[in-house]
């Protein structure tokens, strides 16, 4: 979500609109920032990377400091972000809102479940409990109200549209999909980063790489992705499967990667800066997403396809509405070892596939997932607001 944030904002920022972030405390207890032409302002003694009711009180507060001065025409929140100014903020509101749906409450809930069935351990469930609970109450006091008072609200997927639609009782009227961004500059094809990585890791030219990234959790799939190997080299010798990222479920994954006797077939590269990411999706054959987790529009997708790989994804929560099966990547049953190991297969052994699906992939990003293609359609939705 920050990175999608970030390259919105830049956007908007860049067509001449003035914009300002009001966000969670800093790490280092920065009260502002400017990057380039967009104005941050940091809520200090709020958790960094949270929403609580101080944020929603603060973020209300700050808001109308700078309002006396700025007079803002629209606020844009990223999920519950500006709830503060529904709930704390003037009665009359009269600078309307949009609100943007990443997720929702009973798909937020769904993964959630999956997650304590992956790894069923008494702090999971207590895990679950909690967050179950939490769920509950933002459903019931936060989201519904503020929702029904929003200008508009933007689905990063026509999945989320429809779930939305459906669990809020909202008018169809209001609501408009856009997708991610991605940003076709940093993200794009590149043998010089390909070799940079494969070189790093002792990855020989004829070996296919597989690759994962995202964060660790036992809702992503990862181990799918592990458990398929065995299979797939029993078949082709010269595959490897890299995987990116951290989280609580790591130490499961190098366990069931030990048990299965794969420490020479998966690299396990662990957290990865998000600037480097480039380098290792250029470095990888196939990308694979078997998460069995609903998502709204998993950002990583459109940033594999915009490097023109070829992708195979779980057809789940906001992926389909990103790949289309069979012409810019290749969807598969969630949870199905079977089917992720057939089409890996059936992706090596036909290059011509490959390439179609690569080259459509990347044709796709541009056309679709660009940032300024995105930003376009923003403006539109906030234009549609003002006129109201």
């Amino acid at each position: 979500m920050e990175r999608q944030n970030r390259l919105l904002c830049e956007g908007l920022a860049r067509l001449g609109n003035e914009v300002h972030v009001i966000t969670s405390g800093h790490p280092e207890g920065l009260e502002f920032l400017r990057k380039g032409e967009v104005a941050y302002h940091f809520l200090k003694g709020t958790p960094p990377g949270r929403y609580t009711t101080l944020f929603w009180q603060r973020s209300a507060d700050k808001f109308q400091e700078l309002h006396q001065n700025i007079k803002f025409d629209l606020i844009c929140s990223h999920s519950l972000g500006a709830f503060g100014y529904y709930r704390f903020g003037d009665k009359e509101r009269e600078v309307p809102y949009t609100v943007v749906l990443h997720g929702t409450t009973l798909s937020d809930l769904h993964s959630i479940w999956i997650g304590v069935r992956q790894s069923p351990t008494f702090i999971e469930i207590a895990k679950f409990l909690y967050r179950l609970g939490r769920l509950i109450r933002y459903y019931l006091l936060c989201w519904r109200g503020f929702l029904s008072q929003a200008s508009k609200i933007i689905a990063v997927s026509r999945e989320i549209a429809e779930t939305a639609i459906k669990e809020y009782g909202l008018v169809r009227e209001k609501v408009v999909t856009i997708p991610n961004a991605v940003d076709m500059d940093v993200f794009k094809v590149s043998s010089q980063k390909r070799n940079y990585i494969r070189e790093r890791y002792g990855i020989g030219e004829k070996e296919v790489l597989l690759l994962v990234a995202g964060r660790v959790e036992a809702d992503k799939g990862m181990d799918l992705a592990v458990k398929a190997l065995p299979e797939i080299v029993k078949k082709r010798e010269n595959v490897k499967l890299m995987i990116v990222g951290k989280g609580s479920y790591y130490p499961n994954l190098s366990k069931i990667v030990s048990r299965l006797s794969l420490n020479d077939k998966v690299i396990l590269c662990g957290y990865v800066k998000n600037d480097e990411m480039p380098d290792y999706i250029n470095a990888c054959d196939i990308f694979l997403n078997p998460t069995i987790r609903f998502e709204g529009f998993p950002l990583i997708i459109p940033e594999v396809m915009a490097c023109g790989k070829p992708i195979i994804a779980s057809r789940i929560g906001g992926i389909p509405s990103a790949i289309e099966d069979g012409r810019d990547g290749i969807l598969v049953r969630p949870g199905n070892v079977k089917s992720l190991v057939d089409k890996i297969i059936e992706l090596i052994d036909d290059q011509s596939l490959a390439d179609k699906l690569s080259e459509n992939a990347r044709r796709r990003a541009e056309m679709s997932f660009s940032q300024g293609r995105i930003v376009e359609q923003y403006l539109d939705v906030f234009n549609t607001c003002l006129r109201a």
